[in-house]
């Protein structure tokens, strides 16, 4: 009898199946993908905005606080900064294939440390949407296959993106599975996603303490986390204090 997977489980499996031949590819083919992404950021400015304004007026009647819907807004300016980045991304050394370490033993044999991709990396974060562009590129560029899961808040915004990078890699020697979204925004989905350590290699909370504890507490796959740092902010004396402090 053959097991049907879930649809969680279906996409960590399709992400797996494509890390495999991502991980061979060459910096070349990653590269000449990554700038056709870039190029269809721009094409594709008015969806995008269009699909952001959905969230945008949802957050607002949900009175999310100010800060929160500024990292949420995706206008014109903020989307060719975010296709000037794919690009700066494409321009980066290949991180594929690097001699870290060279040693010789006393008994001659040569001992090589080189670097290779992870695998498939998911990334669970929040707010703000340019993420789900940054990871998948940044992970294209590494050869790591990523399974992306934004704050439902954007939800839109992330779907929009997402789809327009799986379609821009038909037209590459690259899989579109390589970038894949959860596309379920449930607790349940998430709790599934977090148990998936037969396709998963490293998982990564980019957001809030309490994401980062429930993560942490609930996956038995290996995690990229940091929790608190010690910040502080500094108000010229010039400023206004009441605005610098909202």
């Amino acid at each position: 009898m053959i097991k049907k997977l879930n649809s969680v489980e279906l996409i960590c499996k399709k992400a797996k199946d494509a890390s495999y031949k991502l991980a061979i590819s060459s910096n070349k083919e990653r590269n000449i993908a990554l700038k056709l992404i870039a190029n269809q950021l721009l094409k594709s400015i008015n969806k995008i905005t269009t699909a952001n304004k959905k969230d945008y007026i949802a957050a607002k009647k949900n009175k999310i606080p100010l800060p929160l819907l500024d990292r949420l807004l995706l206008n014109e300016e903020r989307i060719k900064t975010m296709a000037r980045d794919v690009i700066n991304i494409s321009k980066l050394e290949d991180p594929i294939g690097k001699e870290l370490i060279k040693k010789l033993r006393p008994n001659g044999l040569k001992i090589t440390k080189v670097s290779v991709p992870l695998g498939v990396i998911a990334v669970i974060f929040e707010s703000r949407p340019n993420v789900a562009c940054d990871v998948a590129c940044l992970c294209i560029k590494s050869g790591n296959a990523v399974i992306l899961k934004g704050g439902k808040e954007a939800k839109h915004t992330n779907e929009i993106i997402i789809d327009i990078i799986k379609n821009t890699l038909k037209k590459t020697s690259l899989n579109t599975n390589i970038v894949s979204s959860l596309k379920d925004y449930s607790r349940t989905s998430v709790n599934q996603l977090l148990k998936m350590d037969k396709y998963i290699d490293v998982l990564v909370p980019r957001g809030g303490k309490e994401l980062i504890k429930t993560v942490r507490k609930n996956s038995n796959i290996p995690v990229f986390s940091h929790l608190d740092g010690i910040c502080h902010t500094y108000i010229d004396k010039f400023a206004n204090k009441n605005m610098a402090i909202n």
